[in-house]
């Protein structure tokens, strides 16, 4: 009865397609229609159609096309950054997620169990020049596959064949639906009746080359909520009109730049309800990746997240030793932005008195006077590194309940050093952090934490003092995104 349901509103949705005008929503500049559904089951993508040239010829390999034709060589360096030489003709395109490194299955021997090694996966969009040698790239590491295997070692998993042929069914059937379209640069994905994400990029050689990877991880998650699906009563059927406006509020949003590098530019975009990432070389879109927050589709497996989502608000770090880069604050923050921005259980807010977040808030009290002063001297208490530290904490609980949020976190680099010995070169830092929250008795609870993070040792003992900065700058945001996400 509920495949049935489920038809008819397709035919239903079918037939509106046919008689009135195309689904339309505008994306970067440009306007794209949403195409007729696709659909297996409980999962659903909408083709997101181009109303520009898509025939451009291929301008990027992609990196399984640059691996298999050992066009790209990949040394590891320990913790989250691996190096890159590009010795093809073309850039490659590495996609945020993609695995750089493959990790090591666990594994047992007559005597051990060995725990096995992470994979290593790309922690944003990046472009590898063509002719680029050793050009540092960051990763985070994951190891959901391995569990998979682990988990059939000690009997935790008896179906994971069956589980691997249920996603290669979606896959094939989504993905085949897809490729019929000659104007699909991309879709909107919809789970169990819900739009949940989307992923377009700018030419139909990079979906083509794309777009089978990212069908396959929305299938894995359409697999293991298919029961509780199929079990339930039919509540809603996700439509075009759903899916054109994901992508016109996703388009409204505003955006942060996190970081341009060999002009291309990554930037977010974080709203109560969405989470996106833009890649764009020069002012043109490539590719862009979309996420409903209020679905529970971007929980990772094996993670517990809290009870609701966390709205978490980051004073300026204040930087103490006076050989530090002066954009080491801000290069700390928006690591770990992006370190907190694969869970959507968690929203991290740089809080400066520009920021939104303080805006509005001295918005609404711009008619009390009091109020109003209340709010900046508050702010004030918190920003200045030698008020009291009592006074700074109560300060940051009153803005806890002013504006609203989980926590308010502030802090400093309190050490950093770069070390030049004959046989290394290494830089160090040291983060000294406090946070502040409410109980549920409105009472103040504060932690104090103390974060290091280093950069790593290289084969020849060398590097530039950039590279060994930007390593250091990634472990401790990492660092700092543990204590975040789980206070």
């Amino acid at each position: 009865m509920k495949t049935l349901a489920v038809l008819l509103a397709l035919m239903a949705c079918t037939f509106c397609h046919a008689q009135e005008e195309p689904v339309t929503a505008n994306l970067h500049g440009r306007t794209v229609h949403i195409g007729l559904p696709v659909m297996y089951r409980n999962l659903t993508a909408f083709p997101i159609e181009a109303t520009w040239e898509i025939d451009a010829p291929v301008n990027y390999l992609s990196l399984e096309k640059a691996m298999a034709e050992k066009l790209l060589t990949v040394v590891e360096a320990k913790g989250y950054t691996v190096y890159v030489t590009n010795i093809a003709k073309v850039p490659v395109y590495l996609m945020t997620g993609d695995i750089i490194v493959k990790g090591q299955a666990p594994h047992k021997t007559a005597k051990r169990f060995f725990n096995g090694e992470s994979d290593r996966r790309i922690a944003r969009d990046t472009v590898i020049p063509a002719g680029a040698e050793k050009l540092p790239v960051s990763v985070y590491l994951r190891n959901f596959g391995i569990w998979n295997v682990f988990s059939s070692m000690i009997g935790g998993n008896h179906n994971l064949k069956q589980q691997d042929d249920e996603v290669a069914r979606y896959t094939d059937e989504i993905h085949s639906g897809l490729r019929e379209n000659p104007r699909c640069v991309g879709a909107v994905f919809a789970l169990n009746g819900e739009v949940v994400a989307a992923d377009i990029w700018s030419s139909r050689a990079l979906w083509e080359q794309q777009m089978a990877k990212m069908t396959q991880a929305f299938a894995l998650d359409a697999v293991g909520s298919y029961e509780r699906w199929a079990a339930a009563p039919l509540e809603k059927v996700a439509t075009a009109q759903d899916a054109a406006a994901l992508l016109e509020q996703y388009d409204q949003s505003e955006r942060e730049v996190v970081s341009t590098a060999n002009g291309v530019t990554n930037a977010t975009v974080k709203t109560r309800d969405l989470l996106g990432f833009d890649t764009l070389a020069g002012a043109a879109f490539i590719h862009s990746a979309i996420f409903e927050r209020r679905s529970d589709f971007n929980n990772k497996p094996g993670i517990s997240p809290p009870s609701k989502r966390m709205n978490v608000v980051l004073f300026p770090l204040h930087i103490m030793p006076a050989d530090a880069p002066p954009d080491m604050g801000t290069h700390i923050i928006q690591e770990l932005q992006i370190a907190c921005a694969r869970y959507n259980f968690i929203n991290v807010t740089e809080l400066v008195p520009r920021s939104p977040l303080m805006r509005r808030a001295l918005e609404q009290r711009k008619d009390d006077e009091l109020a109003l002063n209340n709010l900046n001297e508050d702010y004030r208490l918190v920003a200045d590194a030698v008020t009291d530290e009592n006074t700074r904490r109560e300060a940051a609980a009153r803005l806890v309940k002013t504006l609203g949020v989980d926590i308010v976190v502030y802090g400093a680099v309190d050490k950093y050093q770069f070390a030049t010995k004959p046989d290394r070169n290494r830089a160090f830092i040291h983060l000294y952090i406090e946070t502040v929250m409410l109980d549920k008795n409105g009472d103040m609870i504060f932690f104090p934490f103390n974060c290091t993070g280093s950069s790593w040792i290289r084969p020849d003992g060398g590097g530039e003092k950039a590279t060994h900065d930007l390593e250091a700058i990634q472990a401790v945001a990492e660092e700092l995104a543990k204590i975040v996400r789980y206070p």
